[in-house]
């Protein structure tokens, strides 16, 4: 079987946990600013691992996990959703 437009990368999504933003933001230079996003770093998705700074943030993505969205959630910021 012949598959002329067949892209291998359709489900590409790069994804990056909790943790590791307060960790990236600080890598480049940002002192965890209140709005963060994630798909200027080239990530897409966000996962639900580690813990949020003290203080509520607004992350912008395109697929948010349920574990993360709570945690957004309950730390009092807000999950943007891009188109």
């Amino acid at each position: 079987m012949r598959r002329f437009h067949d892209t291998k990368q359709k489900h590409h999504c790069p994804s990056i946990n909790i943790d590791k933003i307060v960790a990236y933001a600080k890598k480049i230079n940002l002192d965890c600013p209140e709005t963060i996003d994630i798909t200027k770093w080239g990530f897409f998705k966000l996962l639900g691992k580690g813990k949020l700074p003290s203080k509520p943030l607004i992350i912008k993505a395109k697929v948010f996990s349920k574990k993360a969205q709570n945690k957004i959630v309950k730390s009092g910021g807000a999950c943007v959703i891009l188109p």
